[in-house]
Formats: C-alpha cells, structure tokens, sequence
C-alpha cells in the first residue's frame, strides 16, 4: 500500500508549464546552413585538434545550450550530427543555428536513417524498441559519415552528461597518473584533448584504449537532485552574465552532490560512455560498429570496460539528473520509468559527496567568446520549452472485507 500510495505522490507532484511548440517530427535531412563568417578563427580546426560528436535528442533545447557550449570549449568541439526523435514536440534547430559561425552541424531524422518499408514497419512495434534501434541505427551512420569525412576523435555521450578530465589522472596517489603531464584547468579552451593529446601514452593498459587505440572509455558520475543554497550554486559564476542569465540556468553550476545510482549502477559502477578514434578504424573492420551507446564498436571496445570505475579512466562525464519537471520533460518510452524512479535517484549520495570541477569553464568561454557573443548563445540556457506532460489521474481502488491502512 506504501508503494502505491509513494507512486501517487509522484505523479501529483508533476507541474505543467508552459504550450508546447510546434512538432518538428517533419524534419527531413534538414542540415543547417553554414556560414563562411569564422570572425575568431575558432571553427576551422584541423580535424585531428577538435572533437566531432554524435547525440541523439528530444526535447532538450534547455540542456542542448550549455551542452555545445560546454564542449565547444572544453574539447574543443567543432562538428555535431544531431539526431531528432519523431516525437519531439520542439526542434533544435534554432539553437544549432546559433553556432554556425563556429561548428558544422547537420540535423537528421527518421527519413534519413530508414527505408519507406522499414519506417512502416517501425509503427507497429514497441515505443521502447523503436528508441534502441533508432539510436543504434544513428551511431552507425553518424560514426561511418565522420569517417568517411576524415573526423578523428568522436564523443560518444548524451545532453545530460558533461565529460571533464579525471582529477584523479593528476594525483600522483592515484593508480591513473599520468606522470608528465602538467595539470590543466577547464577553463583553458581545449583542456581535454590537449590533455589527451600532451603525452599521453595510448598504450598505456591503464588507459583501455584497446585494439587500434580506437577507444578510450569514460567512466560516468551521478549526480542527484539535492539542491545546494543560492551562495554555493552562485559561486565562481560570471556575474556580468546576471540579471538575464543566472547560476541556477546551468547544469554544471546548481547540481554538485554525486552518488551510487543503484537503479542503472552494477556494483556501484554506472555504464561507461566512449571516445572514439574513427580514423584508427581499419576499413575492413568498419562492419564491427553495433551502435551501442556504451560499447560502439564491437571487439575495439571490450564489454568489460563497460562497467569501470571512477578511479580507472582518465575522463569521467558527470551524469545530470536535475529537476522532476526537466527530468519527465521528454514523452519518450522511459517516460514513466523515469517518473516513478526520480525521488530514489533524487537521494543518492545524501550531502556528502560534492564535485565543482566544472565551474571554471564558464569563465575562461566568456573570456575567448566576449560577453556580448557569450549572451546570445547562452540565451534561455536551463528555460524549459516544451510542456511538461500529464499523468493519467491514477485511483486506488478496495476490494473484499473492510480494512484499516495499517492492517494493510
């Protein structure tokens, strides 16, 4: 009785807020146009000293924001293939505009993965098996289409996760040390792959690059729900960015508190994500690729790598859950699921736990951007854009001899 009493609560507390946009289920291929206009000299990288990345979204404008602009710093990132869910009800088309002056971006759908005869056999079946194929389907052809382009290192992760150098890869205490490279600090543009870059040996067996040196996993940490005070979250925040973009706007800045998200973790370890070097990929082992958003590549990227540890890999991404009405924003197949299981998710790690590392990356991308430019492309950064979906009103219904609620 407990648990369907818990199970009503949850579903009572789910706001709506706001009509829902326009559906961009009709997008067909539709590749942003690319600007000539490069004013800082920030979009024409070799592809070998920027990262290209593969993600799959729906209805995620409000992380999608700081998400490239994130990793456009960090990476530095210069070439995204989007993948749009037909049942997203907004496009993301008007934040990938903003961005190309700095990055190639192209937006796919449905039409651009399946045949006519497969998408009429997609109605029939389950939501959640669409999901799985969809996704797979897309990072096999997103993976192939930035080789065939001469792409190099390729992020393999999703809008609600931020990849960071491991603190741990710097502490001479720790079994991942990476003896002569200097530290580096994410607000340097490019820290990652010039971490990646500066002396690293690849054939290290502590760094699980694994056949060809094509894969690098990325260990993952979960970040709870548990709110931090308005002083800690505005701390270290430009505040030349306030009053029309604020702290609490950015993933990276209101959600600090980590732990053991026993509902995904295998003893304690969530399911890595993956750099992939596609043009260490022979061309005779291209039909290796499977699509799976941990493990890519079959045979390059080992099942067991899968399920690393924290204190194992020399990049970890920080997993956001954030709040119950982002978190049910997406009328996807784990909708429900994801409903049912946020207050445990919300709770993990208690107050104990806390990581800032990200923060700095914020200033040192205003500092090569400019505020004025910084401005618009953060603009509505965190601000939900699609509704937020009601539940079924749900009712409890008794049967047999009268009974009280503790005797149940």
């Amino acid at each position: 009785m407990k648990i369907h009493l818990l199970v009503a609560a949850l579903l009572a507390t789910i706001i709506s807020s706001g009509t829902s946009a326009a559906s961009t289920g009709g997008v067909n291929n539709a590749n942003t146009e690319q600007s000539n206009e490069d004013p800082l000299g920030l979009r024409q990288l070799p592809q070998d000293e920027s990262f290209a990345a593969c993600i799959l979204i729906m209805d995620d404008n409000h992380r999608l924001i700081e998400w490239l602009a994130y990793h456009y710093h960090t990476m530095p990132l210069r070439r995204v293939i989007v993948m749009i869910d037909p049942r997203s009800k907004t496009s993301p088309l008007p934040v990938l505009n903003r961005w190309e002056k700095y990055m190639k971006m192209d937006l796919w759908s449905d039409n651009d993965l399946f045949t006519v005869e497969e998408l009429k056999d997609r109605a029939d079946k389950e939501m959640i098996k669409n999901h799985r194929s969809r996704q797979r389907a897309f990072n096999v052809k997103c993976l192939t289409t930035l080789k065939e382009e001469g792409a190099k290192w390729t992020l393999m992760t999703d809008v609600d996760e931020y990849t960071r150098i491991n603190p741990r890869a710097l502490d001479s205490s720790e079994g991942i040390y990476q003896t002569d490279i200097a530290p580096m600090q994410l607000s340097e543009p490019g820290s990652i792959l010039k971490m990646l870059n500066k002396g690293v040996d690849l054939n290290d067996e502590r760094l699980h690059a694994q056949e060809w040196k094509a894969c690098i996993p990325v260990s993952r940490v979960q970040l709870s729900g548990i709110e931090s005070s308005d002083e800690e979250v505005n701390n270290k925040f430009p505040k030349e960015l306030e009053p029309t973009i604020l702290a609490k706007d950015f993933d990276t800045f209101r959600w600090r508190y980590s732990g053991v998200d026993t509902i995904t973790a295998k003893d304690g370890v969530l399911p890595g994500k993956t750099f992939i070097d596609v043009s260490s990929i022979p061309e005779s082992e291209m039909w290796r690729l499977i699509g799976d958003p941990h493990r890519p590549i079959d045979k390059l990227c080992k099942g067991g790598n899968v399920w690393l540890n924290t204190n194992e890999t020399m990049f970890v991404a920080d997993h956001i859950l954030g709040t119950l009405e982002s978190y049910s924003l997406r009328d996807d197949s784990r909708f429900f699921d994801r409903v049912l299981t946020w207050q445990q998710r919300k709770e993990v790690g208690g107050l104990t736990d806390l990581h800032d590392e990200l923060r700095p990356w914020l200033s040192g991308f205003i500092d090569t951007m400019g505020i004025g430019e910084s401005r618009r492309l953060l603009a509505n950064v965190g601000q939900l854009q699609a509704q937020t979906h009601a539940l079924p009103r749900c009712s409890i219904n008794f049967f047999g001899l009268p009974r009280s609620f503790k005797s149940m």
